[in-house]
């Protein structure tokens, strides 16, 4: 592989994907985050609601507002655990670090890269292996899920 080839493959594939996985763990983290704050906030707030609505009869709003917040709980909890946010955030980070420690084992000329005659090569070999392999752990993940809904 000569100098242009790899710079263009590392402009156009390695550089795009480390952005895009990026781009999804920001997003993942982002949502279970905001979702297990709110699903917190619900949950604690709901047996309280409860609690004053039995002492005192006069507030019966606090019930509607107390049934709303065990729904947004039971909800919330559905979302988190059917779009896991929290698994996708980490195979996506994982997935980002992976590729950059790929990077710095070639520039070090590190483990195989050391021995081997077209370290550009092995480089764009295993990259591709690490893309497929975060693939494959989405699809195998995305299976079971399927199967758990059957």
């Amino acid at each position: 592989m000569d100098e242009s080839e790899f710079e263009k493959y590392l402009k156009e594939r390695y550089k795009n994907q480390i952005s895009w996985y990026e781009k999804r763990s920001k997003s993942c983290k982002n949502w279970f985050r905001y979702l297990e704050i709110v699903l917190i906030i619900c949950s604690a707030m709901t047996p309280i609601l409860i609690v004053i609505d039995y002492i005192s009869e006069a507030f019966t709003t606090l019930r509607w507002i107390s049934i709303l917040t065990s729904v947004l709980t039971v909800v919330l909890a559905s979302l988190i655990r059917t779009f896991k946010f929290q698994e996708h955030w980490i195979n996506y980070r994982t997935t980002v670090e992976l590729l950059k420690k790929e990077q710095y084992y070639f520039k070090a000329n590190a483990n195989e890269y050391g021995t081997v005659q077209d370290k550009k090569a092995l480089f764009v070999k295993r990259v591709e292996n690490l893309i497929s392999q975060a693939h494959t752990k989405w699809i195998d993940e995305y299976k079971l899920h399927l199967e758990a809904e059957e």
